[in-house]
């Protein structure tokens, strides 16, 4: 309850300071082709890898080939972690 009448004044500013805040849009989930055990129609042959590999980076459907793992312990470290999350504050800022 304000009781003195300056400090509801500086409150009022302070929230109005905020009132057009937008929030960051929000990363979209994992896919199917992004789990440690797609299914077999995510995996990609051979003849699929070398036309992967031969797409401009801008063009591909996803920004690394889906492989499969026995369990999760056995999936390594995300190599274009740092980067995509670099992109995406640039994206942000800009």
């Amino acid at each position: 309850y304000m009781i003195w009448k300056e400090d509801e004044d500086e409150i009022l500013s302070e929230s109005k300071r905020y009132k057009f805040h937008l929030p960051a849009p929000k990363m979209p989930l994992p896919g199917h082709a992004e789990s440690y055990n797609p299914p077999p129609e995510y995996l990609l042959s051979e003849e699929e890898k070398q036309s992967y590999d031969d797409m401009d980076p801008e063009e591909r459907p996803h920004n690394f080939i889906p492989k499969s793992h026995t369990c999760l312990r056995h999936v390594g470290g995300y190599g274009n972690f740092l980067k995509e999350r670099f992109e995406r504050c640039l994206d942000l800022y800009l």
